[in-house]
């Protein structure tokens, strides 16, 4: 009895049965034919109607048997971030490195190195042959530590080896060799050439390093001898070396930055370089800060707060965002803002910038994206239902952020982290307050919470925890 009651409600919920169309478009077709034969064209036309409607019919009932049911989605991670777009002027203080040798000067530092005062960043050179040897003899110098590296390397499981810069310099060396663009395929092929040996060497071929050592040090002993003598250049102040100038040196010094004015700004980024004095080493770059400034509609500098830090990227550069901190907000007239942004992080990357295109990120968001319409109280707790073994369950949820049509809720390691937060602030209570405080009365279970991934109830209306749920992605 509790079968049949089962199988009828079943039809009744799906309406007309997928097994009813097959029988009768079939049974229709078999009337067609038998129309061609017996009623003519009028017939045929009536009966050809028909089966139209019964397709019809067969397409709503496949429709309805794959999205009838609940509609689910995942639970993925997302980050939302409202940003602001400006043209930066990079303010250093930069001290400039003569060369008071006269000749070709080669650079002993990299740039971004801190250097110490009266430390040596460059030799020079009165002919130029010498100043090749030099570079060719640092190069030589650079191969001989990698095969000293590369003599403790003993023959490891094929398996193991980390063929992938093989693969890139062979990929690289065929595009140059294709391309016609042989200025550029001397040095890969350079460095083809050693991922080959590197691959040899960790594959165990027996390729005798300090035999390659031996020949590269009498490379480097030959060219030694022909070089010149040669004048050490030394800087006057401490900082990070840099071994070229762009001619903006100095334009506005950040010792005057607390006076620098928008129409400053404004004049150094229209502007075109200085001339550069080829008796120039290069420069160093002093202070421990260094300064972006950017003018900005006042409707974007409301979104910035001066005191806070926020994350800048620069659009056509390789250098890596920096945090940097809103250290002056000016009123610049006309509905502009003067903003200047303070750094302390340095490297090569950095050292190179000027005149740049940049994003300023003013607010980021990070956790579970979930649809909005999925959010639901219970108990005066906020979640969401997800899906698990066919039923509903109720996880709880805190929102970070409401976008037009989706939520973000805090990550199960931001709850936690929020949780030890509260934690440790209740054992300070109680102790404080004479109370003895025992970790065994405490405990968060994030399984309770929105997990990454997690199949959640796209709209959770009429759910409850535990309802069985027949579910499909939207």
């Amino acid at each position: 009895m509790g079968k049949d009651m089962n199988k009828d409600s079943k039809k009744k919920t799906s309406g007309y049965g997928m097994d009813d169309v097959a029988r009768n478009v079939k049974k229709t077709a078999k009337n067609t034919a038998d129309a061609v034969k017996k009623n003519g064209r009028t017939r045929v036309i009536a009966l050809t109607a028909m089966i139209l409607v019964f397709i019809i019919i067969f397409s709503a009932v496949i429709n309805f048997s794959l999205n009838s049911g609940t509609r689910t989605d995942t639970a993925v991670m997302y980050t939302f971030k409202s940003s602001v777009g400006a043209n930066m002027y990079i303010i250093r203080n930069e001290d400039i490195i003569k060369n008071t040798y006269g000749g070709s000067d080669i650079p002993v530092r990299r740039d971004g190195e801190k250097v110490s005062k009266g430390g040596v960043v460059a030799y020079s050179y009165k002919d130029g042959a010498s100043a090749e040897n030099v570079n060719k003899m640092m190069q030589i110098s650079d191969k001989i530590a990698e095969y000293g590296s590369l003599k403790n390397l003993s023959a490891v499981d094929s398996d193991q080896i980390d063929y992938s810069g093989l693969i890139d310099s062979i990929k690289n060396y065929s595009v140059m060799t294709s391309s016609g663009n042989l200025a550029d395929k001397g040095e890969t092929g350079a460095e083809l050439a050693e991922n080959i040996i590197y691959s040899s060497v960790s594959g165990g071929s027996g390729i005798d390093i300090d035999a390659k050592i031996s020949e590269l040090q009498k490379e480097y002993d030959s060219l030694a001898s022909s070089t010149g003598s040669y004048g050490e250049i030394t800087t006057d102040e401490s900082g990070y070396f840099v071994s070229s100038l762009d001619g903006y040196e100095n334009l506005i010094s950040a010792d005057n930055i607390d006076s620098v004015t928008a129409d400053e700004v404004e004049k150094a980024l229209n502007s075109k370089p200085g001339a550069i004095d080829k008796n120039k080493a290069g420069k160093v770059i002093t202070g421990f800060y260094w300064y972006m400034a950017c003018i900005l509609d006042k409707t974007d500098a409301v979104k910035l707060s001066e005191g806070r830090n926020y994350s800048v990227s620069f659009t056509d550069s390789s250098a890596d965002d920096v945090t940097a901190k809103v250290y002056k907000l000016s009123d610049a007239g006309n509905g502009k803002t003067l903003v200047i942004f303070r750094v302390s992080d340095m490297n090569s990357d950095l050292a190179q910038l000027r005149k740049e295109t940049a994003v300023i990120t003013v607010t980021s968001y990070t956790g579970y994206r979930v649809e909005k319409s999925a959010l639901r109280e219970v108990d005066g707790k906020m979640g969401i239902y997800i899906v698990s073994g066919g039923r509903a369950r109720f996880r709880r949820c805190s929102v970070i952020y409401y976008g037009d049509d989706y939520a973000i809720l805090k990550t199960t390691d931001d709850v936690l982290a929020d949780y030890n937060s509260w934690l440790s602030d209740e054992k300070e209570r109680i102790e404080k307050e004479g109370g003895k405080f025992d970790f065994s009365d405490y405990g968060i279970n994030t399984d309770s919470y929105v997990n990454l991934y997690d199949t959640y109830i796209v709209d959770g209306k009429d759910v409850t925890n535990g309802k069985s749920i027949r579910a499909y992605k939207s």
